[in-house]
Parts: structure tokens; sequence; C-alpha cells
């Protein structure tokens, strides 16, 4: 089985965003929240990462989950910005990578890591 196909079988396949900032774009998310892949997941946390944010900026993703911010963040920083998206969960610090992959960003970078004070 190649690497490809056992990452499928565990994530599941890419799903395109429907609608809202992420729309177009490519999440891995095989039992995530259906409103990710319906791009209607927090409406409002979407339009203030859009808002708030320029090309060339950076943005930090503390408990990135599955990356659905942090695709957006990337499509709005573009190639000159960065993204880091820290994740402690190994599944879903993968799922980011991948879909950021897929989502042609190199400028996520992805720390399967938490982020605190304390350990």
């Amino acid at each position: 089985m190649t690497l490809t196909a056992r990452f499928l079988s565990v994530f599941g396949d890419a799903r395109v965003i429907a609608k809202g900032e992420a729309a177009g774009l490519k999440l891995v998310a095989k039992s995530a929240d259906p409103n990710f892949v319906r791009g209607t997941y927090e409406p409002p946390i979407q339009q203030a990462i859009v808002a708030n944010l320029a090309p060339g900026d950076a943005f930090f993703d503390i408990g990135a989950n599955i990356g659905f911010f942090s695709l957006i963040a990337a499509r709005r920083v573009g190639p000159r910005g960065q993204v880091y998206a820290f994740e402690p969960v190994p599944r879903n610090a993968a799922a980011v990578a991948e879909s950021a992959r897929l989502s042609g960003f190199d400028t996520i970078r992805v720390f399967a890591e938490a982020a605190g004070a304390t350990s």
C-alpha cells in the first residue's frame, strides 16, 4: 500500500470546500464536523480572519484541528505571508499538512505539538 493510499484509508479523501472564505480549497476531513466541508463552520471567525489579515502577514493557528482556518489564512496572506499551525494531535496535524499540500499552499508550517507556557 502506498503512503498516499495508507493516508487516505485513515483520514479519508480530500473534500472541496463548498462555500465561505475557504470555497474551492481542499480539506482532509474524514470524521470532522460536516460544516467544515460545507464552508459554514464559524462564519464570524472566517470573516475576521479575512478582515484582519493582509498579503504578507503571518498567522498563528493555535489548536489548528484539521486546518480549516489555516487554509483561509494562507489564501489571505498569499505567497509572501506565512501560516504557523500548531496541533498536538498527530492525526489532525497530518491532516493540516495534507490539506495544505492538496490546496497548493507551501506557506503553512505545521507543528505537531501544543503551544503553551507549560508542558
